[in-house]
């Protein structure tokens, strides 16, 4: 097995072990040492219900670089299972390309429900962004 097969086993074999322990604060800790690839590679590999569980889980801070590392269809599946208000966190802390790329995506009506509750700021930057072809 190659160091980084081995190194995204162990990886999902922590991160999975402590959600499924309950040990929030140790998953928090554990997270937070590691690079938002490697944690959106576990997530990859998860089924959505632990994915969106483990997402909700993550340090704040370290959530929205995650969220940008992970494939479209598992970023749909999150933004759409956030509240709005959530899902409004999560794309003012994105970068407002990535937002854009995410929403451009989406249906309007999930689109509007999402910049609903991102700041004023955000909204503009994105629909600036939406613009261009």
């Amino acid at each position: 097995m190659e160091e980084r097969e081995l190194k995204e086993r162990k990886n999902e074999e922590l991160l999975t072990g402590l959600l499924k322990q309950k040990k929030c604060g140790a998953f928090r800790e554990a997270a937070s040492k590691m690079h938002a690839a490697d944690i959106a590679a576990v997530m990859d590999s998860m089924e959505d219900e632990e994915s969106l569980e483990m997402f909700r889980i993550l340090p704040k801070d370290i959530a929205a670089d995650v969220f940008a590392q992970l494939e479209i269809e598992d970023q749909h599946y999150i933004i759409q299972s956030l509240s709005e208000k959530e899902a409004g966190k999560v794309i003012d802390n994105l970068m407002a390309d990535d937002a854009a790329d995410l929403l451009e995506e989406m249906p309007a009506n999930v689109v509007k429900k999402i910049l609903k509750d991102a700041s004023p700021d955000t909204r503009e930057d994105i629909n600036h962004l939406l613009q261009y072809p």
